[in-house]
């Protein structure tokens, strides 16, 4: 009889009739993040999407330097569906600290928040955004922070942080 069963059940698993453990649908999109650190004044213009917190001016010497930065995404999930959406920490990671990185190997420290006041981490696991689906396009502002605590090398500082909606 035993026998049996277990014959019974290898049919059914190889012919895909047993339930398998379920698992969460996952959706991933990279993000630009970066700036450029000039003695002058000036812009860069990125492609939409991007994160680009412009040309800062160090000339002045004024430390600490703060500038923040903001894009948006638009998610469409299933109405009544839950989902998270989770931004990783980068290439360049220091823990849950992210970092861009310039052709010569110096690191500038950035935040990315869920909120305008930048008080809400935006990360994975506990620091991911959770919400309901609703069948339409739903917006999701993406802020951030920079701040340079002293000198640092001139240059093009840049990094790739990956966005997962989960549903």
């Amino acid at each position: 009889m035993k026998l049996r069963t277990l014959r019974l059940a290898a049919t059914l698993l190889t012919l895909g009739m047993l339930p398998l453990s379920a698992q969460a649908l996952t959706a991933t999109a990279s993000m630009t993040v970066s700036t450029n650190i000039t003695s002058a004044t000036g812009s860069i213009n990125t492609p939409p999407g991007a994160l680009n917190f412009g040309t800062v001016n160090i000339g002045g010497g004024n430390y600490p330097i703060t500038q923040v930065a903001s894009t948006s995404m638009k998610v469409i999930v299933a109405q009544g569906s839950p989902y998270t959406i989770e931004i990783d920490y980068g290439l360049q990671p220091v823990g849950a600290n992210r970092r861009m990185i310039t052709t010569n190997s110096t690191f500038l420290y950035y935040g990315i928040f869920q909120d305008a006041q930048r008080t809400i981490p935006w990360g994975t696991l506990a620091n991911a955004q959770a919400a309901t689906g609703s069948g339409l396009a739903q917006t999701y502002s993406i802020d951030a922070e920079m701040s340079i605590p002293g000198p640092v090398t001139l240059g093009a500082y840049s990094d790739t942080v990956t966005v997962t909606l989960i549903f």
